[in-house]
């Protein structure tokens, strides 16, 4: 497709059009957070939206002096002093109140002249930037078709007055506007489709939907746990190469790799041992299809709840972890693992009162567990409550004297208090149960001598 050739003129010190690029860091959303587990969306991330923000021209605010349109009680109030621009060149009319009743709209003359290419005309819409600004300080441009092919008038945009209250900011350079050139007086009708292609349709999207992960080639989760993948961009390659053909090849592809990896005809409980064998195999995709499928015909598994929550928790999604976490304890009660994770997470980040609570409940779903007396004795140690914590560790290693991680517990709780040649006993009797166990060596180690 030939590109459109924009000709355009400038008056006073109106800047020129130029195509618009998304601004990241900026109004296209953080670089820094990637297409990655424990990454929130950002804009920039889903593809429509940057093919629709990258499309056509953008108009730049070109004074120095900065504008403020706002709403007073309904009113609108243009705060601009035009008299202080440096080099003068202004009459104060740029910005003007659009004759409405009662008054809703305003307007900036641009004093740039677009001319549209022959059988085009332009089209104004809000800037790509208004939709991501979480300020409400971005001025929404009124769409609009102009004749400009045969219109000379330099451009006046018309916005909508702020909610009341509030305000619009224009700034040297901000762009305010997103310009468009589409045919002139195109037609539309709606017809419904034949049944044949209406079956085509019906049975491709039913393929991308059941395969959304396995057609992308990046797949993550923000920290709750929702799913974001890059299936249509994966999609929009394949037809720009190869057309339909290439979808369609693209999906009937990702059937296949989903058919292998989840096999048709197995019980529950294999289904999550094999998504366990996946998870451990860093084959997270698989792994979490399988548990998700487990989940959908069993929404109480506790073994699926289990295995996705370790996985969640292993990926950077520690709410969707801890949902899920709650969800297995929930579903077996008498089980005190899903508690022990629970607060394992809780204490990583630093909400140790209430990890406390998720070790005791552990133990009130198994009273003897060693590895819940253990995490619990952190936790009291951590607030404080060094009595308290010794005794739990005195309590653990009489149930299991041939365990190394009591006296793991109670040298780490020893060295917090200083009592660095009894810590120091501990782990060496720790390290003869667990010789090979390298945590226990470098807390030996780091104890002073």
């Amino acid at each position: 497709m030939d590109d459109l050739d924009i000709k355009y003129r400038l008056q006073g010190k109106a800047l020129p059009p130029r195509p618009i690029r998304m601004k990241v860091p900026g109004w296209g959303g953080d670089g820094a957070k990637k297409m990655v587990d424990g990454s929130d969306p950002q804009p920039w991330h889903c593809r429509p939206w940057v093919d629709a923000a990258n499309y056509g021209l953008e108009l730049l605010y070109p004074y120095e002096t900065e504008c403020h349109v706002l709403n007073v009680d309904g009113v609108i109030k243009v705060e601009w002093n035009w008299q202080q621009e440096p080099g003068g060149g202004l009459t104060g009319a740029e910005f003007g109140i659009f004759d409405t009743v009662p008054h809703q709209y305003y307007l900036f003359e641009s004093g740039v002249d677009l001319q549209a290419p022959a059988g085009f005309v332009l089209q104004t819409q809000p800037h790509p930037r208004f939709f991501t600004d979480q300020t409400g300080t971005v001025p929404p441009a009124l769409i609009g078709h102009v004749q400009s092919e045969w219109w000379p008038r330099q451009q006046f945009v018309v916005f909508k007055m702020p909610p009341r209250g509030q305000r619009h900011i224009f700034r040297k350079g901000d762009p305010y506007v997103q310009i468009l050139f589409v045919p002139k007086g195109q037609e539309y009708t709606a017809s419904p489709m034949d049944e044949a292609l209406a079956a085509r349709r019906r049975e491709l999207a039913d393929s991308i939907q059941a395969t959304t992960s396995y057609i992308a080639d990046n797949v993550w989760h923000n920290p709750d746990g929702s799913e974001f993948k890059s299936h249509y961009k994966v999609l929009a390659r394949a037809y720009s190469r190869d057309g339909q053909t290439g979808v369609d090849k693209a999906v009937s592809e990702a059937v296949e790799r989903r058919r292998e990896a989840v096999p048709a005809g197995n019980s529950a409980a294999e289904y999550v041992q094999l998504a366990n064998q996946y998870r451990d195999e860093g084959k997270h995709l698989e792994a979490r299809d399988l548990y998700m499928s487990v989940l959908r015909t069993e929404p109480r598994n506790p073994d699926a709840a289990y295995g996705l929550a370790t996985l969640a928790a292993a990926t950077g999604m520690p709410q969707f972890a801890f949902r899920m976490f709650q969800q297995s304890a929930a579903a077996r009660p008498e089980a005190p693992d899903a508690h022990i994770q629970m607060g394992l997470l809780l204490q990583r980040y630093g909400r140790i009162p209430e990890a406390e609570a998720c070790f005791r409940n552990a133990l009130r779903a198994s009273p003897q567990d060693v590895t819940a007396m253990c995490h619990l004795a952190i936790t009291l140690g951590q607030q404080g409550r060094i009595p308290e914590a010794m005794a739990m560790c005195q309590t653990a290693l009489a149930l299991a004297p041939q365990s190394a991680q009591p006296l793991s517990v109670f040298g780490q709780i020893l060295a917090s208090q200083r009592r660095f040649g009894e810590a120091r006993a501990c782990f060496q009797a720790a390290m003869t149960l667990d010789p090979s166990n390298t945590e226990l060596r470098r807390m030996l180690d780091a104890l002073p001598s």
